[in-house]
């Protein structure tokens, strides 16, 4: 009987289990079905509010391009219209953010990851998340990008009336069929392989020094540099009489920004003379400085409010760094005794190359980062014990040119300051007194015979070669380049100020440029693609470049692969490293292998979104 009663308990405790599983499992079910409900519904709910914060950020974008800055911020509705706020919030458990973020693209316009890509200021990674915490929490991504190119719009230039608000070089504005651009056979002829003087200027006294262009004007050193001569060069062909003051000392180099221009000067009181020419008919003598000794000055160079100037090496410091915030009492920051002669100086960034007849080191670097505090970072000793005499610095390059050697031209990676390294060199066959770079050229002046005006191909860096050249009457001393003309300082008595026409083209080809107006979009904005509209009889070509930038000043060409080097043949996007700006402008070459058939720009068009 016991024995009974301990199997039915033992039944009975087994029946109860098997309830509690069968009941824990439905419940296990129960859960997990409502869980899921909710988690779905949860989903949905989060995939909603991004759908609405992605309409909504639409409209903020629509409003203006500039409110997507790379953050992290929520939505808010304020006066009637959406805006970006920083940070996240949580709205009824929802946590709500949108994150903006850079978008970088490869030469192919995919995009890549921004260590390697180059930026599309145009594009933006947008994040939208929403997440929360209940119901095990979970959390909802939608990831797009937007762009400013939704609501397009152009700039066309088609008029006589508006191509006449450009600058014609060696090119013409007509009207045979409403307004057009073309080549003007009465100009000058010459392109950079075969390069023709146009312009000879007899200056006061004998012997140019040194030469300097800045927007429509060319400043030169001139009379064994006692005299101070500014041109009008508007038209690069037809030059007037400069206006000219008396340095009363022996000017050897000169630079120009904005109103003033900086000599340096043989003067034994003052090596650093200032000039105000914001007057051009009427400049003036600004301030002046004495630096220790009776060594002359020999190069100049600015940047921003501060001069540095090389000397002659005497017992003390040759090169020396000056505050020009009041122009009219420049004070001394710094001086270093290089124990050399800097021939000329060149300063880019955080570094001034100073060319010098040191025989072991022609090319001395100095740290300018601190102007009130500078020191030499490195040096190149050039083959042989050539003086180095000009220097130019691109980028990551310098370009040194020395007296009369072996090769007199040598170009070298500085990108380790403290250890620059050669790249190539060139023999010049003379000494090359100065050197300017230009898109694909070096341009320098030489004593060299039937040579004394070279042009360098440098599109390969490790293998220059001579391109073109002029033969002048006698050794020139300065060269600026300036578009499609060279600006030359010579010894010739009778000519000192030269204008010499090159541009795009090939022996006999005839070539003339021309720049167009600023066009001034109103507020930075992305531009688009570049087309035109143009007749070209055979034998003829139209290439173009684009510039861009936001204080209407600084106008670097480049062509569609965002270098100077190259040119648009057909319509074609703007570069993305050029495509954010305020301002834009286009230049134009025209060239032609017959004379008297030019090719006809008719219109252009460059298409941008706010």
């Amino acid at each position: 009987m016991q024995t009974n009663k301990g199997q039915a308990l033992i039944e009975l405790i087994i029946g109860f289990g098997l309830i509690t599983i069968v009941l824990g499992s439905v419940s296990i079910l129960i859960f997990t079905a409502r869980e899921s409900r909710q988690r779905s519904a949860n989903i949905l709910v989060a995939e909603s509010i991004n759908i609405f914060q992605s309409e909504a950020l639409r409209s903020v974008r629509g409003e203006d391009w500039a409110n997507l800055v790379n953050d992290t911020y929520h939505l808010e509705e304020l006066g009637n219209k959406w805006n970006l706020v920083l940070g996240s919030v949580e709205v009824d458990g929802f946590t709500k953010e949108i994150e903006i973020d850079n978008i970088c693209r490869d030469t192919s316009g995919i995009v890549i990851d921004c260590s390697s890509g180059t930026l599309d200021p145009s594009t933006k990674k947008i994040t939208a998340k929403v997440s929360w915490s209940f119901f095990f929490g979970g959390s909802v991504e939608k990831i797009f990008h937007y762009s400013r190119y939704l609501d397009n719009t152009t700039w066309v230039q088609t008029t006589e009336a508006e191509f006449n608000q450009g600058e014609t070089q060696g090119t013409i504005v007509t009207n045979n069929a409403g307004g057009e651009v073309e080549i003007n056979f009465s100009g000058c002829p010459g392109n950079w392989q075969n390069p023709q003087v146009c312009v000879e200027k007899d200056t006061p006294g004998q012997e140019g020094r040194d030469i300097f262009v800045q927007g429509d004007y060319a400043y030169m050193l001139s009379g064994g540099g006692r005299t101070f001569l500014i041109y009008d060069i508007t038209d690069p062909e037809n030059v007037p009489d400069p206006v000219s003051i008396n340095l009363q000392a022996r000017g050897l180099s000169l630079v120009v920004q904005g109103d003033f221009a900086y000599v340096a000067a043989s003067h034994n009181r003052h090596e650093l003379q200032i000039i105000d020419v914001s007057n051009k008919s009427s400049p003036q003598r600004a301030g002046t400085f004495d630096t220790p000794g009776r060594e002359d000055g020999l190069g100049i160079s600015v940047s921003g409010n501060v001069v540095y100037m090389t000397a002659e090496a005497g017992g003390g410091a040759d090169f020396f760094t000056f505050d020009v915030t009041d122009p009219n009492n420049p004070m001394l920051l710094d001086s270093l005794d290089l124990s050399s002669s800097g021939n000329s100086v060149f300063t880019l960034g955080d570094y001034a190359y100073v060319a010098t007849n040191d025989n072991n080191r022609e090319l001395i670097i100095i740290n300018v980062l601190n102007p009130s505090n500078i020191s030499i970072a490195g040096s190149y000793d050039a083959p042989g014990t050539e003086d180095g005499l000009g220097v130019f610095v691109r980028g990551s390059n310098a370009f040194l040119t020395t007296e009369s050697g072996l090769d007199d031209l040598f170009i070298l990676d500085i990108s380790i300051p403290a250890s620059p390294s050669p790249i190539s060199s060139f023999d010049l066959e003379g000494t090359g007194f100065d050197v300017f770079v230009d898109g694909g050229y070096v341009f320098v002046v030489t004593d060299s015979p039937n040579k004394e005006f070279q042009v360098i191909d440098i599109s390969t860096l490790a293998t220059p070669f001579l391109f073109g050249s002029a033969d002048l009457d006698d050794v020139v001393n300065g060269v600026f380049i300036k578009g499609f003309y060279a600006y030359i300082a010579s010894r010739d008595n009778q000519a000192e100020f030269q204008v010499i026409k090159g541009g795009p083209g090939t022996g006999g080809d005839t070539s003339g440029t021309f720049i167009s107006s600023s066009f001034d979009a109103g507020k930075s904005v992305g531009f688009n693609y570049l087309t035109w509209l143009a007749t070209q009889p055979a034998g003829t070509d139209v290439i173009f470049q684009i510039a861009t930038n936001n204080d209407n000043s600084t106008w670097n060409y480049v062509g569609p692969d965002g270098t100077p080097s190259t040119f648009y043949n057909s319509p074609g996007a703007i570069p993305l490293n050029i495509v954010e700006g305020r301002y834009i402008r286009y230049k134009v070459t025209l060239s032609t292998d017959t004379q008297n058939v030019s090719p006809v720009l008719e219109s252009v068009t460059i298409n941008y979104s706010p």
